[in-house]
């Protein structure tokens, strides 16, 4: 055997004992890297002896072939959706100031929703809006979706696996067409509630920013938005563990609440779970909160920002709110319960003491 022949046996053979530790994800990024990688030392002989060109090419090619058939054979998913979430398009910083829901497929196709959509996934992972199917391309890299739900809006769908998944205002979410064999995952910015079908197969991953629940089957409301600086999970049904940043670990209960703040999970409670979850009957319990808390929730979902004194952020208010109103209809209806008067300027809602 020649010595050029020699080298590239050992390069595949180096390639191969990466992968079989570290198998390649679906994230273009890295396979791009990976075939930059194989060329560079490819070429870097090539250089070297010019006179044995056509043996170089038979080379590389036999070893582009052995990789090709082990990446297809041993081929596994993106191991860290947050990457995939990280690779995605970026946003427009105005796209949750949007009047539409926004459904990026991984072709790059953009669909605009609104609230009453039906957004479906099928177990073979094509797309249906409204019982209709809808291309999304079939390359491996174009495998992921995610929707952003604008400030005021919020939607429901229908995931592959059939997990219900509803998401609440400036909320995005990245997710596969169609689930690992595997395992399932997702990356969640904001808030969604979620009714995950058991498969003792294949736990069920949320990811976030700050931390990670995994599940089999149950249902449970996850808040994480970027903009807050305290998330939390609570648990309707089943039983979760939430992982934080600092690798610990809290195993939750159904009816109980966690706090996750600077990437940390504290100790659970209970709490009345209607609470959390009632947003996506588009309602708004209140039970002696804070107006400042209120208000960043209804700033969420009326897209208007509020302006108060820490006087008026101290208030505490009780009652039910039905987001369907209008907010000036909402302002009147805490007005009857706190000493508040309210006034809009510059799309601004000046918020004071009676």
């Amino acid at each position: 055997m020649s010595e050029f022949k020699q080298h590239m046996t050992k390069v595949a053979r180096t390639i191969i004992s990466h992968l079989k530790k570290n198998p390649v994800s679906a994230n273009p990024l890295r396979k791009e890297l990976l075939w930059y990688r194989i060329e560079k030392e490819i070429e870097l002989k090539r250089l070297k002896r010019k006179r044995k060109l056509i043996l170089c090419g038979s080379a590389a090619a036999s070893v582009a072939l052995l990789l090709a058939s082990f990446l297809f054979f041993n081929r596994v998913p993106d191991e860290n959706i947050l990457a995939v979430a990280e690779s995605i398009k970026e946003l427009d910083p105005n796209t949750f100031k949007r009047k539409e829901i926004l459904l990026q497929l991984g072709n790059n196709k953009e669909i605009m929703l609104n609230e009453n959509e039906q957004v479906e996934y099928t177990n073979s992972g094509k797309l249906a809006i409204n019982n209709t199917f809808v291309e999304q391309g079939e390359k491996e890299t174009e495998k992921y979706n995610q929707v952003v739900v604008p400030m005021g809006k919020r939607i429901q769908l229908l995931l592959s696996d059939g997990t219900k998944m509803w998401v609440n205002s400036g909320s995005r979410v990245v997710y596969p067409i169609i689930f690992d064999k595997k395992k399932r995952e997702i990356f969640v910015q904001g808030e969604v509630y979620l009714d995950v079908i058991e498969d003792k197969n294949r736990p069920f991953v949320v990811k976030t920013d700050q931390f990670d629940v995994n599940v089999l089957g149950t249902a449970f409301n996850i808040s994480a938005y970027s903009d807050n600086s305290q998330s939390s999970v609570v648990l309707v049904r089943g039983k979760v563990n939430v992982t934080d940043r600092t690798k610990g670990v809290v195993i939750m209960k159904p009816n109980q609440f966690t706090a996750i703040k600077d990437g940390k999970a504290g100790i659970p409670r209970e709490v009345d779970v209607e609470k959390y979850i009632c947003w996506k009957e588009n309602l708004m319990i209140i039970q002696d909160d804070r107006m400042d808390e209120v208000f960043a929730k209804l700033k969420r979902y009326y897209g208007k920002e509020f302006v108060f004194t820490d006087k008026v952020a101290e208030l505490q208010v009780s009652g039910k709110l039905d987001l369907k109103e209008n907010l000036e209809d909402i302002l009147k209806s805490i007005s009857f319960s706190v000493p508040i008067t309210y006034q809009e300027n510059a799309n601004k809602i000046i918020i004071d003491i009676k």
